[in-house]
């Protein structure tokens, strides 16, 4: 291939040999037809001279015969009449030579034309054919070129191609290599989550005793090793004592030598010298050393085992330098006899035995820890923890700034530069100043008095300043004072006793009232989510099914008040489906609702209609539509799936909601109120005042398998701000904080949690409702339910708290069975169960008081109604029910 390319780039030619080719070959095709030119008109110059010739020889015979006829006629002139016929023959004859002459030359100047125009015809099929030849040479040459270049893109395409397979194969590999060996993991972590706990226990029993006979064993050996290790010193102690003796002697044998030294030996003495003398020699300086030893140690036993351990070592030391030394005098002798007789004495060594064994024993006890170790490879699998071990905020833009000027010879100074000392001009006379007094609630027929002075004045100009002044202060509390003045007047004048038309179906309930849905826009739609708190009603509905106008496409939330059961006082229009709504406590002027395509829109009720699209949905009546003020449908990195709960995240006094879609995403949502006229965010609409800024996003399920807690979550409340509760369709119940921290409550059941509940007077207790129709009651400290009811009709709906008693809750069933619990009339059942005569899709409860329970019920003709508990199940039954509640659950825990 490579030959190939070399040459096939030898053969192509640079633009430079290119260019010089073409001008070459032009330069010539000029050349050949200048001279093809130049030989036409030579041959074009000789035809004129031939021509020329031919007529001027022609002329000549003519002239010549002129003459010689001249002449004969003037010979015979005399002769006229005899000579008359044959001059007139000869007349006849010449003028027949000349027309033949000229036949002859006009046939001869055609013949050269015709040559010539054959001539010319040659030379312009010569040019013509050198200009097709030239250019089919261009032209091949042109497409050699071309073709270089297509062979040269395709090769280059080919090798970008092979380069991307052979990087989308090795990609694939390491893929295939990841994905291979994290199966291999979680096939391992699978089985091993899969043994059984009895063979579990009973290998680990095993393993214990295996372990506890291993020590025995290895004590039991050091026990025997501590006594081989007494004996052996005891031994080496009398051996010590035994030389003590002896070396005396010998020291008086050496001073004896010093005073009589032998005499020098020549080599060819032979003479041997004994290895024991150098033994004895060394046992010399260890006597002396232990001598040294035993007086520097005083008695002290940490002392005597460091001094023995110093003299074991040199015991190794001394034994192994005696065995070199052997071996080099026996390796350095000559085969003699007299190095025979020498190498046939006894040669004596020291051993240590001892240090043998310990080492035998450390290599048994290391050989045993490494197989230990190897077994308890397979059995522990370590988990990776990541820890934020520093954290540093980053810098602002100021700090920045003075790090890069630098603190040398410089110093941060602040001073007043009387900027703000503003000349204002203020009125010299005394203001006039009225005091008065007020009171909320009134007491009596006034609520505000004073002095006696021009009372509409002072009111006005009171009115005046307040509103200028403090006039964010003084809505908020004409907003507050409004809704009490509605409470009141809902307590006063809806609940006018129990009439003959108004008698509840409920026997647990005093008295209801009927709400009018008998409205055209309402026709066709079925009840998706009903909201009741404060008075006010938001009921959602779905898209008409039968659809007439533009407005039964679109989803619509109603808003109501309690006392006008006429009609509706607000009208929403969602271009999506409505699947859940929610107040803000303490703003319930602000409505929020979940849509199925995922996003979470907010209402804001006190808007001037002038703002919406009014039409006339009723005869005589124009109505405003109300859109949503905020949505978040184009913010990023929210929800996908349709949003199944919207609740208020905390207290009452909370500002912030948390929403909830099917694949258990959880964002918290901080309700802010916008100050100025001109915001940027583009899902706010104009002159808008609240909007919503994401907070936080969690993943509920994302530290634990689908298979464990499902694919889809089914209900959720937020009691307090930092921890969520999230129900799956498996029954489970996660519990999800702030700071990651999950746990699990599960149930004796298998269907799935339906609705979830917490009570408002003791947070700690938790009601769960489950699609198999049980029941449960559960503490956020167990892990199991503490008390689980099961009831033989259909699934159950929904379950909820009263909001008077802390021993009393409610649940409604698919057999439109609405029961009663009183924990403290009785735990096994409940105390009252109800049936709707219609059917019924859901109730809630109205948790703004305290001194009442009003329950609102919908039923899937659109119609709703709100039924007044008795007091029987309002009223506590002693003062301490609280305390009473805690302990029953605490004895059934």
């Amino acid at each position: 291939m490579s030959e190939k390319r070399h040459r096939r780039k030898d053969e192509t030619w640079t633009s430079k040999e290119l260019s010089a080719a073409l001008h070459g070959s032009k330069d010539k095709r000029d050349k050949t037809k200048r001279s093809e030119n130049i030989d036409f008109s030579d041959n074009r110059r000789s035809e004129r001279k031939s021509s020329r010739k031919s007529d001027s020889r022609v002329e000549e015979e003519t002239a010549r015969g002129n003459r010689k006829s001249s002449g004969t006629e003037r010979k015979s002139h005399d002769e006229k009449g005899e000579h008359h016929e044959s001059r007139r023959d000869a007349k006849s004859e010449n003028h027949r030579r000349r027309d033949r002459d000229d036949g002859r030359d006009d046939e001869r100047r055609r013949e050269k034309r015709k040559e010539g125009k054959e001539i010319r015809e040659e030379s312009g099929r010569d040019e013509k054919r050198h200009h097709r030849r030239e250019e089919g040479r261009d032209r091949r040459h042109d497409e050699d070129d071309k073709r270089r270049d297509r062979g040269k893109d395709h090769r280059d395409k080919e090798e970008r191609r092979s380069r991307r397979k052979t990087e989308n194969e090795v990609d694939h590999r390491e893929r295939k290599h990841k994905d291979r060996v994290h199966d291999e993991k979680r096939d391992r972590r699978s089985a091993r989550n899969e043994e059984d706990y009895d063979v579990e226990r009973q290998r680990k029993k095993e393993e214990k005793r295996r372990r506890r006979e291993e020590e025995e064993k290895v004590a039991e050996k050091e026990r025997r090793h501590h006594k081989r290790d007494r004996d052996d010193r005891d031994g080496r102690y009398k051996k010590r004592s035994e030389n003590e003796k002896e070396s005396s002697s010998k020291r008086k044998d050496s001073e004896q030598k010093k005073r009589h030294p032998k005499p020098v030996l020549t080599p060819e003495d032979d003479y041997n010298y004994d290895d024991e003398e150098f033994e004895d020699y060394e046992d010399d300086f260890e006597d002396d050393a232990s001598e040294k030893d035993s007086a520097a140690g005083g008695g002290n036993p940490e002392v005597d085992d460091v001094i023995r351990a110093i003299q074991r070592e040199n015991e190794r030391i001394s034994s192994a330098r005696t065995l070199s030394a052997k071996s080099d005098t026996y390796t350095s002798s000559t085969p003699t006899e007299a190095d025979s007789v020498s190498s046939a004495r006894v040669m004596s060594t020291n051993i240590n035995f001892s240090s043998s064994r310990q080492h035998s024993t450390n290599y048994k006890a290391r050989k045993k820890m490494i197989m230990r170790r190897n077994d308890l490879l397979t059995l522990i699998q370590l988990d990776v923890m990541t820890f934020d071990l520093f954290d540093l905020p980053p810098v602002t833009e100021y700090n920045f700034y003075i790090k890069n000027f630098g603190g040398q010879n410089a110093r941060q100074v602040s001073t007043q530069c009387n900027d703000d000392a503003l000349e204002v001009d203020t009125q010299t006379d005394e203001t006039e100043v009225v005091e008065k007094w007020t009171q909320h609630p009134q007491d009596g027929a006034s609520a505000t008095g004073g002095s006696s002075q021009d009372q509409g004045a002072n009111n006005a100009l009171n009115f005046l300043s307040m509103m200028r002044d403090s006039s964010l202060q003084f809505g908020k509390f004409m907003s507050y004072a409004s809704n009490i003045i509605e409470s009141s007047f809902m307590e006063a004048t809806v609940w006018r006793g129990n009439k003959s038309d108004e008698r509840s179906v409920l026997s647990c309930c005093d008295s209801c009232i009927k709400f009018n849905t008998n409205f055209s826009y309402l026709q066709g739609r079925h009840i998706l989510h009903a909201t009741f708190g404060d008075g006010l009603m938001a009921i959602s509905f779905s898209p008409s099914q039968l659809v007439s106008t533009r407005i039964d496409q679109k989803g619509l939330i109603t808003v109501w008040k309690a006392s006008n059961t006429e009609q509706p006082d607000k009208i929403l229009v969602c271009d999506a489906l409505p699947i859940t709504t929610c107040f803000l406590p303490k703003n319930n002027h602000l409505l929020f609702a979940g849509a199925n395509d995922g996003s979470v829109l907010v209402y804001n009720l006190m808007e001037a209609s002038s703002m919406h699209q009014c039409i006339e949905i009723e005869r005589g009546k124009v109505t405003a539509l109300r859109s949503p003020t905020y949505s978040t449908a184009n913010v990023s990195d929210v929800h996908a799936s349709p949003v199944i709960c919207l609740c208020s995240a905390g207290n009452q006094n909370s500002n912030q909601i948390f929403s909830l879609e099917e694949s258990a995403k959880l964002c918290v949502w901080i309700v802010v109120d916008i100050l100025s006229d001109v915001d940027d965010d583009v899902n706010l609409v104009p002159h808008g005042r609240v909007k919503l800024v994401k907070s936080l996003k969690l993943d509920v399920t994302s530290s634990r398998s689908s298979s464990e807690l499902g694919s889809r979550a089914t209900c959720a409340l937020c009691p307090d701000s930092d921890i969520f509760y999230v129900g799956y369709e498996t029954g489970h119940v996660i519990s999800w904080t702030r700071d990651r921290k999950l746990k699990t409550y599960r149930s004796h059941g298998a269907g799935a949690a339906t609705f979830l509940s917490v009570s408002a007077l003791n947070t700690s207790l938790i009601l769960t409702s489950y699609a198999d129709g049980s029941l449960a009651l559960f503490d956020v400290k167990q892990e199991y339910p503490v008390m689980t009811w099961s009831l033989d009709g259909g699934s159950l709906l929904f379950c909820d708290w009263s909001n008077c008693r802390s021993s009393v809750f409610f649940a409604l069933d698919s057999t439109n069975q609405f029961h009663v619990w009183d924990l403290m009339a009785s735990d096994s059942a409940p105390v009252v169960s109800d049936k709707f005569q219609e059917k019924t899709s859901r109730f809630c409860v109205d948790v703004s008081t305290d001194q009442s329970t009003s329950l609102m019920v919908t039923y899937d003709s659109c119609a709703f109604e709100v039924h007044r508990l008795s007091s029987h199940f309002t009223d506590s039954v002693s003062s301490n029910e609280a305390e009473q509640m805690t302990s029953l659950v605490t004895s059934f825990s």
